[in-house]
C-alpha cells in the first residue's frame, strides 16, 4: 500500500468514528490544533488563527462555533471532522451561546462593546445591537447563555447591574401585566431582537439558568450572595448569604433542585436549595482550587483539583469515589461527553487525554493528543 493510500484510509477510518458525533468531544491541542475525539481515538481537523475564548454547540451536537481571541467565528461539523467556515467578528469576543433550536449564534464582543447574532449553518450576521446605554456609557459584557425554553439569550455585565434579555422568536414573551380587562386590549408585541433590560443589585457576572426555564441564580466576582432572579417578573426575589466568596469557576445547577456554588476561604462548595432559596447546606473540598463539572447523576458533581478527581453526593455531602490517575501530574480541562459515559480529562504535561468512568473514575482509555489545552463536549 502506498503512502498515500494509507494515510487516505486513516483518514476514512478516523471520520466513520466520528460520525455519531453526538457524542464526540473537542480537543485543543498544541498551537491551536483541534481534534475530534470518539470512540477512543483522536483526529485533528485543522489549526485555528488564534488562541480559543469559547465554544457552544448545536442542540444535536453534531456543529459547534468556536470564538477566538483575535476576533474569529469558526463553525466546525463533528460528524465530518472538519472546519466548514469561519468570518471575521467585530471585535474580540467576551462570550458566546447558541440558541435551543441551533438556528443561531450571539457573541458578545468588546470594543466596541456589542452583540452579534450569527446565523448557525453560514456564520452570517442576521443582526448587530450596539451595547450603549444612557449618557453615552458602553457596558462591558461577561456573561451569555441561552434560554431556549424562552428562545432567548441573556446577557449579564461586569460594569452593569443589570442582565439584559434577548428574544429570538417571532412571538416573544410579553413584558408586564396581560391578563386584564382594559379596553385598550393585551399589549402590544415585542419586536424580536429588542433588549429586556432587568435592574439587579449588583453585578452578575455567572449566572445559572435552572431546570424550569424562569429562574436563574447569579453571582458577581467574590460575591458572598447569590442571587435568584425571576424571569417572568424581570427582578431579583431571593438573596442567599453564602459562608464565604464565590470563587473564580464555575457554578452549576446539579439536577433541578441544588445549585453547587464553589468558594473560598474556605475551600468548599456552597449548597442552595432552588426551591425555598437558601443556603442547606456547606461541603468541604479536599483541595483548594477546586473545579466543577456536571456528573450524569442528578445530585452529583465532580471537583477537579491538582492531581486528584472526586465525585461528590451533593445530597449526602460526601464523596463517593476519588482517583489519582497520574499522581503529581495536574488534571488540566475536562468534559463530561454527551453520553454521559465519560469524563475525559487533559494530562496537558503528559501529551493525552484520559477518558474516565464516571461512577468509578476508573480510566478506561488513554488518547495520544500533543500537550491538550482544553476539552469541550455538547450538553
Amino acid at each position: 500500500m502506498t503512502q498515500a493510500l494509507s494515510r487516505t484510509v486513516t483518514m476514512l477510518a478516523a471520520l466513520a468514528f466520528v460520525q455519531p458525533a453526538s457524542a464526540a468531544v473537542l480537543a485543543m491541542g498544541e498551537h491551536g490544533h483541534l481534534a475530534v475525539i470518539a470512540d477512543d481515538q483522536a483526529i485533528d481537523i485543522g489549526q485555528l488563527p488564534a488562541p480559543l475564548a469559547s465554544v457552544r454547540f448545536d442542540p444535536a451536537g453534531r456543529q459547534a462555533v468556536l470564538a477566538t481571541e483575535d476576533g474569529h467565528a469558526v463553525r466546525i461539523d463533528l460528524a465530518a471532522g472538519r472546519i466548514v467556515g469561519q468570518v471575521r467578528l467585530r471585535g474580540r469576543p467576551a462570550g458566546l451561546a447558541a440558541s435551543g433550536d441551533g438556528d443561531l449564534v450571539v457573541v458578545a464582543t468588546l470594543a466596541p462593546p456589542s452583540l452579534s447574532i450569527l446565523a448557525m449553518a453560514d456564520l452570517t450576521e442576521r443582526h448587530s445591537i450596539p451595547l450603549r446605554i444612557e449618557g453615552g456609557h458602553t457596558p462591558t459584557p461577561a456573561a451569555v447563555l441561552a434560554l431556549p425554553a424562552r428562545k432567548s439569550f441573556l446577557v449579564g455585565f461586569s460594569d452593569l447591574a443589570e442582565v439584559w434579555e434577548i428574544p429570538l422568536g417571532d412571538n416573544p414573551p410579553h413584558r408586564g401585566w396581560v391578563h386584564d380587562y382594559r379596553n385598550d386590549g393585551p399589549p402590544a408585541a415585542v419586536p424580536r431582537f429588542l433588549p429586556r433590560r432587568m435592574p439587579l443589585p449588583d453585578v452578575m457576572t455567572e449566572i445559572v439558568a435552572l431546570p424550569d426555564g424562569e429562574h436563574l441564580l447569579g453571582l458577581g466576582p467574590g460575591a458572598s450572595v447569590a442571587r435568584g432572579l425571576d424571569l417572568y417578573i424581570g427582578r431579583v426575589f431571593a438573596a442567599v448569604a453564602l459562608k464565604g466568596q464565590y470563587a473564580a469557576g464555575k457554578a452549576l445547577a446539579a439536577g433541578a433542585e441544588l445549585v453547587a456554588i464553589p468558594i473560598v476561604e474556605p475551600a468548599a462548595i456552597a449548597l442552595v436549595s432552588a426551591v425555598d432559596w437558601r443556603l442547606v447546606g456547606q461541603m468541604p473540598l479536599s483541595r483548594p482550587g477546586g473545579r466543577l463539572l456536571a456528573h450524569p447523576q442528578p445530585g452529583h458533581a465532580i471537583a477537579i483539583a491538582g492531581d486528584r478527581i472526586e465525585v461528590l453526593d451533593l445530597a449526602r455531602r460526601r464523596v463517593v469515589a476519588a482517583a489519582t490517575p497520574r499522581p503529581g501530574r495536574a488534571l488540566g480541562a475536562a468534559a463530561l461527553d454527551r453520553s454521559g459515559g465519560r469524563i475525559m480529562v487533559a494530562l496537558t504535561a503528559a501529551d493525552e487525554v484520559l477518558a474516565l468512568d464516571p461512577a468509578s473514575l476508573s480510566v478506561t482509555a488513554r488518547i495520544a493528543i500533543r500537550a491538550p489545552t482544553g476539552l469541550h463536549a455538547p450538553e
